[in-house]
């Protein structure tokens, strides 16, 4: 008996390994394939609005104005659409004061006329038109050329959909330091996806949406039984209509954004069972199949980690599997790091392989019975 299940075991994380280091070649090599930053545009500017939906983010309005005030954009093409998703805080009218001390005709302020994130969103799209829509959150701040660099991908790469890169900082506190670890690896898996013509993740502190591609999708109304997932859902309707070679991963560090860690573990898990309890309405093989191969190769780790406590030999072939896992990710992983300037995040890299198995599995099944919700609201 002891025998039949150790082969069976093997076989399993056999299969998956082998599965798992297939998928981060890819990813490794649409990582590599992915352009750098072009010039940025001397004349022609494409009309950009900068979409953004606001709820209870009172603390970080004044950090967020300013980082929008300071891009280096011509002002006479540049929108800023902020709405107050009914904040239960003084966010609106500390919105209102920050902008008004800016002076700046570049800001429109608006409450929010129907609840939600989707909603806020769709209501600032209805504004004006534009050429290209950028969605941001507002807890992110961003570099001076952010906008500059988005627009310079769109106009080169003739792309329907921008993915631009999310970095988590200040990264001071051990907490910290994994959820941006955790973080880097998200993105550096949506780099390679998109890199190499099969994207399946995107984020949405920071994307670009051609303005006509965006309507004709229907804009943010997408599954709108989901409080959130603007981003992967919108990303599908875009890669079913233009097809994957539309949808482009902006590789520049101007173009990066930061948004702050989880403050607690709490939160934290319960932002990563949000992301799960989406994952529902996927249909499109870009996404389930490496969302599945992942899964697979984690639960594998964790059953052979409980075999081992009744057939202790196991803990050698458990070891020898965690630093196959280490050794398929460690390429990307370095490269991402590199371009991110968070090197120092790497030496929490193998202590982490540990007990990632055990955190993919248990938000993977929790997730799926989790209600979504965005700032207290379903």
């Amino acid at each position: 008996m002891e025998s039949e299940i150790v082969r069976w075991l093997l076989c399993l994380m056999q299969i998956t390994a082998f599965a798992y280091l297939l998928l981060l070649m890819v990813y490794t090599i649409g990582w590599y394939r992915t352009p750098s930053s072009p010039p940025l545009l001397n004349a022609n500017h494409p009309k950009v609005h900068v979409l953004i939906a606001l709820r209870n983010e009172s603390l970080q309005i004044d950090a967020l104005v300013q980082s929008l005030q300071d891009q280096v954009y011509p002002s006479d093409r540049l929108l800023f659409v902020l709405v107050d998703d009914h904040s239960e805080d003084d966010t609106f009218i500390r919105l209102e004061q920050a902008v008004k001390a800016k002076m700046s005709h570049q800001f429109l302020v608006l409450q929010a006329e129907k609840p939600g994130k989707k909603a806020s969103l769709q209501q600032a799209l209805r504004h004006e038109a534009a050429d290209l829509i950028v969605v941001t959150d507002a807890d992110c701040i961003h570099s001076p050329f952010w906008i500059a660099q988005l627009a310079a991908h769109y106009v080169r790469d003739k792309a329907v959909m921008c993915l631009g890169p999310v970095k988590i900082s200040p990264i001071e506190s051990l907490m910290q330091q994994l959820q941006a670890l955790e973080f880097m690896s998200l993105i550096a898996s949506t780099a390679g996806a998109a890199g190499l013509g099969i994207p399946s993740m995107a984020n949405g502190a920071n994307m670009a949406i051609d303005y006509n591609a965006l309507m004709k999708a229907g804009g943010f109304n997408q599954k709108t039984q989901y409080a959130s997932g603007e981003d992967v859902f919108l990303l599908l309707k875009l890669l079913q209509t233009y097809g994957s070679k539309k949808i482009r991963f902006v590789r520049s560090a101007h173009a990066m954004v930061t948004t702050q860690a989880s403050p607690d573990w709490k939160s934290f898990m319960s932002q990563r069972m949000r992301w799960v309890s989406k994952s529902k309405a996927y249909r499109h093989p870009f996404i389930i199949l490496p969302a599945l191969i992942v899964f697979a190769l984690n639960f594998s780790l964790v059953a052979l980690s409980i075999a081992m406590i009744w057939i202790p030999y196991l803990s050698i072939i458990f070891l020898l599997f965690i630093l196959v896992k280490y050794l398929i990710e460690l390429p990307l992983m370095q490269s991402m790091a590199n371009f991110m300037h968070s090197r120092k995040l790497l030496r929490w890299f193998l202590p982490m392989q540990f007990f990632y198995p055990f955190y993919v599995v248990i938000t993977a099944i929790a997730g799926l019975g989790f209600k979504s919700s965005w700032k207290g609201r379903t």
